[in-house]
């Protein structure tokens, strides 16, 4: 490789060279191919990511509450709500506080059934910024059973698609983690 004057042959740049083409060449080859099985980890979200996102049947009442072309958090309230479910209202409350100026591109909504014995009047008591809606949530209702038997909370993005689910008593830190992360990268909804 080297020769007399202490120099490199031209040979070995030569193989060198064709190593440092062929060798990830190969390598990509090899995984294209199934040979080499790389697979990342699980990702990096703290929600149930819904794949594919499934389109939300959104009632009119959205769009008067102005939350078109937002992030929207969904929260279908039980019938009867236990010391659980305020944790869970305050921890949302907490959530959308921390999102800092970023807060404005989310919106909370709580979905009530009829009978829900103040519930309602209850969770606008916590925070204000609760959009409550009651009436016409049937088709959104329905979707959230079908997909994670309707508790929990769940994400709506910009385009209308539920995205992603977290379970019953979900971490407010978990959905902070993750809603952070989606609005630094979401060119859809700024405004």
């Amino acid at each position: 490789m080297v020769n007399q004057k202490g120099a490199i042959s031209p040979r070995a740049i030569l193989v060198v060279l064709g190593l440092i083409f062929f060798v990830p060449l190969s390598i990509a080859w090899m995984m294209y191919a199934g040979i080499i099985d790389f697979r990342p980890g699980a990702g990096v979200n703290k929600g149930i990511l819904i794949q594919p996102p499934v389109a939300a049947q959104l009632p009119g009442t959205f769009a008067k509450l102005d939350l078109n072309e937002r992030w929207i958090l969904v929260h279908p309230l039980p019938r009867v709500c236990s010391e659980s479910c305020l944790e869970v209202l305050v921890g949302l409350r907490q959530f959308h506080r921390a999102l800092g100026r970023d807060s404005g591109r989310v919106g909370l909504v709580l979905l009530a059934r009829q009978e829900n014995n103040g519930v309602a009047e209850e969770a606008e008591k916590i925070y204000p910024e609760f959009n409550v809606i009651s009436e016409n949530t049937g088709m959104l209702s329905q979707q959230f059973e079908e997909l994670a038997d309707g508790d929990g909370v769940f994400i709506i993005d910009p385009l209308g698609n539920i995205m992603m689910h977290y379970p019953p008593d979900p971490d407010p830190n978990e959905i902070l983690v993750d809603m952070e992360r989606l609005l630094q990268y979401a060119k859809t909804d700024r405004r």
